[in-house]
């Protein structure tokens, strides 16, 4: 039976709010009423801020209740208590908006989030101690994760649900059990979740296999998966009997790398897999239902991926074959979700119309009409002497934190004969230069494979220059 749309809106206004979100065994349960999420999500960092309303309103006509987002915590927290919620770093604003469209709200604050993102959220700072171990209770780290979780949750306590806001269910950590499995670092998470004001429902996401090793004690778990739900399913449910099934993460498509072809996943498999999991009466979070583009040096990489070996840094493209592409226009995946959540009697009758498109610009090529020379370019920049190389995060830079990303020049002379330059393993991009010429180029992965060695004459100068991701 077809019925109007039930989002934020309807969810608390019901006889006003009494309870947030629980789990029962057939569905979920909002201030006492049923709910199953069709959920998607937008991830705010990777949108300019103009575009996130239309962005938002394309979610909502396709039928979902819900967007989904996580928090880069190095966006935030760039250096060690300063703080950044400003233009695109304004999730506060990105989750009005999503209020303001009837959307409910999912919440995953990490602190490591994945995304494809570089380090995975996690600020490069944290590097700078040489005993850090992330991901863990070092002490350290769990005292950044404080101040971080300190100044952030407060920002949208107010926008939980249970303080009538549109925030209904919020991620402990992200597929720790992938990475490890102490369950007092992830209780540890939640704990300063709750300390910091949130009193939404927790819950984990993992691949199915990682489900126990990534569990947080009195925390729903949820799995993400693109092939096989209907095996899946079944194990989420054996492992965690009588309680509604969500699949947090159903990739709609995949993220690609350099150097290799744009992913695709076709749309029958795609339609296939989601009418299995709508036929087993399931919650679901297209990740991703718009992936938008990863700006500046923020792009992540993999290291032995499945479908990736070996080192695999991400494009700055977050396409992701997805329901909206990157440009803003709906692929042929959103009228396919849309056809089948109909067909299943899960699309509202009084879904709003699309927005108009956004313009899309052809730029054309741009010439460039000047250079500065590398020699000329480290006289201009900033240096410090040291008896080895140092790594960017080891530098005393940024208030004594290192540097994050970009480009970084080893310089030395070599002494009066002739010398062989042997370089190991390179993170992540290196080019040699000897007396400003040119010699090799070393890349990541073929520097794990093998050493490798440049000819260096006597009392020649040679700079390294070294790009980092």
């Amino acid at each position: 039976m077809m019925v109007g749309f039930r989002g934020y809106t309807y969810y608390k206004d019901h006889a006003g709010i009494k309870s947030g979100l629980s789990v029962a065994e057939k569905s979920l349960v909002l201030n006492g009423q049923p709910l199953r999420l069709i959920s998607g999500t937008i991830h705010y960092f990777r949108v300019v801020p103009e575009y996130w309303a239309h962005r938002l309103l394309q979610l909502k006509a396709c039928g979902c209740n819900c967007v989904e987002t996580y928090i880069p915590w190095n966006l935030h927290e760039p250096l060690p208590g300063v703080f950044n919620f400003d233009g695109i770093c304004d999730l506060r604003k990105f989750i009005e908006i999503a209020a303001e469209l009837d959307l409910l709200v999912i919440f995953r604050p990490g602190p490591y989030i994945c995304a494809e993102w570089e380090f995975g959220g996690l600020p490069s700072w944290l590097l700078h101690d040489p005993k850090m171990v992330v991901r863990t209770t070092y002490p350290p780290f769990m005292a950044a994760v404080d101040r971080f979780f300190g100044k952030l949750l407060p920002l949208v306590a107010d926008l939980q649900f249970t303080q009538s806001g549109p925030i209904i269910l919020v991620q402990i950590e992200n597929e720790y059990g992938a990475y490890g499995s102490d369950r007092a670092y992830m209780d540890g998470i939640a704990a300063l979740l709750k300390k910091h004001g949130i009193q939404e429902m927790l819950f984990t996401s993992d691949g199915v296999s990682d489900l126990a090793p990534g569990q947080a004690s009195d925390a729903w778990l949820t799995v993400n998966e693109q092939s096989h739900l209907s095996s899946v399913l079944d194990k989420l449910d054996a492992f965690q009997p009588k309680k509604h099934l969500m699949v947090t993460e159903y990739w709609s498509g995949w993220f690609d790398h350099w150097h290799e072809k744009h992913h695709t996943i076709p749309v029958e498999k795609y339609c296939q897999e989601l009418s299995t999991i709508l036929a087993r009466g399931a919650s679901v979070n297209f990740y991703v239902f718009h992936g938008g583009t990863t700006f500046g040096f923020m792009n992540g990489a993999n290291s032995e991926l499945f479908n990736s070996p070996g080192y695999a840094p991400t494009i700055t493209s977050y396409d992701y074959d997805c329901l909206v592409n990157e440009d803003g226009s709906l692929s042929e995946k959103w009228h396919k979700t849309r056809d089948l959540l109909d067909s299943f009697g899960l699309l509202p009758t009084n879904l709003p119309g699309l927005p108009e498109n956004i313009p899309i610009a052809k730029y054309e090529p741009i010439a460039a009409n000047g250079f500065i020379a590398l020699e000329d370019l480290l006289k201009k920049t900033a240096s410090l002497k040291a008896s080895v190389p140092l790594s960017m995060e080891m530098l005393n830079y940024n208030q004594g934190y290192g540097q994050a990303y970009g480009f970084i020049a080893y310089e030395t002379e070599i002494p009066n004969s002739a010398s062989v330059l042997c370089i190991e393993e390179m993170h992540d991009r290196a080019i040699i230069f000897v007396n400003d010429q040119e010699k090799s180029v070393i890349e990541y992965t073929k520097s794990t494979q093998k050493n490798h060695e440049v000819q260096v004459p006597k009392g020649m100068r040679h700079i390294i220059l070294v790009l980092a991701f």
